[in-house]
């Protein structure tokens, strides 16, 4: 978005007033694509360090001051009261409503303090990829940003020197991010950028990226890329992003776009930073080596042939130079010829050729951080014909998914880093919540037939979770991995299947197998079914898969395929698998549908996964009162205790249809349960007949919001209204009074 920051030097001084701008566009569906070909990393900064340990004075300075021409409220310190390492891995720049300085600003006595940091005497690059994976704050009057300035601002002044916002975000649109452009003629007001619209960017962590190519720059949020940027965009005015720039981080409170705190603002606020890495220019030559992709095979051209129009093909490594592919500039090349799409065709299905290279988007190639070569001309993915690991099996373009045939190892990427992308929990994280064991089952489970039983199933909040082993699932649709031939006991069917009612394919589909239900454990009883998601955990990886099938009643421990290969485990059904440990958490009432949509139980996941992690517990206790919105009762309406009766807010008055009984993570009244039929936003809380399920699952965390686990929204007094009678219903979790609670205590 068209911000007003600006460079500074000694205190933050900056060249002209900006208004919010009027040249924006909030983009709601983005490309699927991703960094550019990934070259030498020229900074990295991974934030580790001691709990409570200052920043690293090598790479980072920091900037102090206050802003007057953003009408900013804080005043920027140094040191680290604003600014420190958690001990996890991440830089918490925090924003606090103090002023222990005494320090004075533009309008008086400051009343906040935060940080902003730079690499100006540090480090600057011309070109290049720029990523940092961030978590954001939340409230009215949050400004975070991740942007940079040209090196040469001391010289030229702003906006000359130019200036690249990456990242910005107001509090008060907490699902949009923005990526703007300020140069001669087109700043402040009149930058030139987009928004991209998304989750709420304070629940969980996201990645934002630039690839900075010459007269080029293009945005890209967790991967999609959302806008691109040439001389072409500015009207005829000067195109200023060739020379060095420098980074910037900072937390800004109040301002002229994102308007002041308010009463609503809760203190303090956090911008936490995974990391910030920087690789050279896209426009290098590259590295070589073998591209590798399905059950280990190499990208290879057919016969050797660097004729135009040669097939690419999948084939057994073997170290020629048919299978030494350059990477670099966007191009993939072998014997002197370049990665092509044939005739430059878009449609799922067009065949891979090697071709003379003529740098159109035919053979450009961005490689994401889920391992794909995306295709810059199409948006689509590099692709193994029929999901075939056969010598000679044609590559193509298809729509991009989650399956083993369009994960690629490419040389020199540095692609592994499951954290680079995901923006759940870490692995970490998510054992740490589930350390302990509450046994909910009758007994214990083997991890193969005949062995001890030793694995318990355990209950941690509303999710469910065990640890054992992983063996290979290969059920369902009949494929070159999974057959008769592969499988011993291989069975072409599943428990659950496609919303096309066939069975689920175990090569393409992440998916768990759970044991029976039986007399030790029924998962139905915890509200578990199939579609739910399930995060997988092994050597430090997540992978989010589904409920997919079930096993015989007695062992646990054991997923799809896909599964493994996603996990870095030995695919293969007959000698496979690992011995772990592997752990299972289910997010009962998480359901995905289609259940083959892996895209969509990723989202749903890393959703269900933060909530999780974040502190959310159901609420427990005894019988009582819940106020809300202005001091007002959580009501059934007309004390009916009908299924549907609509959830309200009323004045309080002790009547039994404002006695709530909450625990297990149910909230109910008048014998029923909260729910929510739906997980869009605006679905109306009702009670109705409890019966375990998601919508009926409710979590309260530490902002004192009631979430629901089936949706991951928070529980929300209609059109911030405390009249009598205002619906409640759920939305996307904010900071407003109006998602505040009171519960009944024990």
């Amino acid at each position: 978005m068209m911000s007003t920051r600006l460079g500074r030097f000694g205190l933050l001084l900056a060249t002209a007033a900006l208004l919010v701008p009027t040249i924006t566009t909030t983009i709601t569906t983005a490309a699927s694509a991703g960094p550019a070909a990934i070259e030498a990393a020229t900074f990295t900064d991974d934030f580790n360090g001691p709990a409570n340990s200052g920043i690293d004075g090598s790479k980072w300075q920091f900037e102090t001051g206050d802003n007057v021409n953003n009408h900013e409220r804080q005043w920027y310190t140094s040191g680290t009261n604003n600014a420190k390492l958690d001990g996890q891995g991440n830089l918490v720049i925090t924003a606090k409503k103090e002023n222990p300085g005494n320090y004075n600003c533009w309008y008086g006595r400051c009343e906040y303090t935060s940080a902003r940091l730079s690499t100006a005497s540090k480090f600057t690059q011309t070109y290049g990829r720029y990523e940092a994976r961030m978590k954001l704050p939340r409230g009215q009057g949050m400004w975070p940003a991740f942007w940079m300035l040209g090196n040469d601002i001391g010289s030229v002044g702003w906006p000359n020197s130019g200036e690249i916002d990456i990242m910005e975000n107001v509090g008060f649109e907490p699902n949009t991010v923005h990526g703007t452009l300020h140069g001669p003629g087109y700043s402040g007001s009149g930058g030139i950028g987009a928004g991209y619209s998304g989750p709420n960017f304070s629940d969980g962590f996201h990645t934002f990226a630039i690839d900075w190519a010459p007269n080029k720059i293009t945005w890209s949020v967790d991967g999609n890329v959302y806008q691109t940027r040439t001389p072409a965009d500015l009207n005829g005015n000067r195109w200023v992003f060739d020379h060095p720039f420098y980074i910037i981080l900072n937390l800004a409170v109040g301002g002229y776009w994102p308007g002041d705190p308010n009463g609503s603002t809760v203190f303090p606020q956090q911008l936490v930073v995974d990391y910030v890495h920087v690789t050279t220019s896209n426009t290098g030559s590259g590295n070589t080596g073998p591209i590798t992709g399905l059950a280990g095979k190499c990208v290879d051209v057919a016969g050797a042939n660097s004729a135009n129009g040669t097939a690419v093909q999948l084939y057994d490594c073997n170290g020629t130079g048919a299978q030494q592919w350059t990477v670099g500039g966007g191009a993939v090349k072998a014997l002197g010829k370049c990665l092509d799409v044939t005739s430059a065709g878009t449609a799922n299905g067009t065949p891979i050729q090697l071709y003379d290279c003529n740098g159109s988007g035919a053979q450009q190639w961005t490689a994401n951080g889920s391992k794909q070569l995306v295709n810059s001309g199409s948006g689509r993915c590099l692709d193994v014909t029929g999901n075939n690991s056969a010598n000679g099996t044609r590559l193509q373009i298809w729509d991009c998914g989650g399956g083993a045939n369009q994960q690629w190892n490419v040389p020199g990427a540095s692609l592994a880093k499951t954290e680079s992308v995901q923006a759940g929990p870490t692995a970490a994280q998510l054992l740490a919540k589930v350390s302990s064991c509450q046994q909910i089952s009758n007994g214990k489970y083997a991890t193969d037939e005949g062995g001890a039983a030793t694995i318990p199933v355990c209950k941690t909040g509303s999710a469910v979770h065990f640890t054992g082993d992983l063996d290979i699932d290969c059920d369902g649709v009949r494929t070159t991995q999974c057959n008769e031939n592969t499988d011993c006991c291989f069975y072409n069917d599943t428990a659950f299947h496609t919303s096309t009612d066939q069975p689920l394919n175990a090569a393409q589909l992440p998916y768990v197998v759970l044991p029976q239900p039986s007399g030790t454990w029924d998962y139905r009883s915890q509200g578990i079914d199939g579609g739910d998601v399930v995060a997988v955990i092994y050597n430090n990886k997540v992978e989010y898969a589904v409920v997919g099938d079930t096993g015989p009643a007695g062992i646990a421990g054991e997923a799809s395929y896909a599964t493994a290969v996603d996990l870095g485990i030995n695919p293969d059904p007959k000698n496979g698998g690992t011995a772990g440990p592997v752990t299972y958490i289910v997010f009962p009432g998480s359901r995905v549908n289609p259940i083959e949509d892996h895209g969509r139980a990723v989202s749903v996941g890393e959703q269900a996964a933060s909530q999780f992690v974040g502190g959310g517990t159901p609420p427990s206790g005894g019988v009582g009162q819940i106020t809300g919105y202005g001091g007002k009762c959580v009501d059934v309406a007309g004390a009916n205790s009908a299924n549907g009766t609509a959830v309200q807010l009323y004045d309080c008055n002790g009547t039994n249809a404002q006695q709530w009984t909450v625990g297990g993570g149910a909230v109910k009244a008048l014998g029923k349960c909260l729910a929510v039929p739906g997980t869009a936003n605006g679905t109306q809380a009702q009670i109705t007949t409890c019966d375990g399920s998601g919508g009926q699952q409710w979590t309260a965390n530490s902002s004192q919001q009631l979430v629901n686990s089936g949706s991951g929204k928070c529980l929300d007094a209609t059109g911030v209204s405390s009249a009598n009678g205002t619906r409640l219903q759920i939305w996307t979790c904010g900071s407003g009074a109006n998602q505040k609670w009171t519960v009944p205590s024990a």
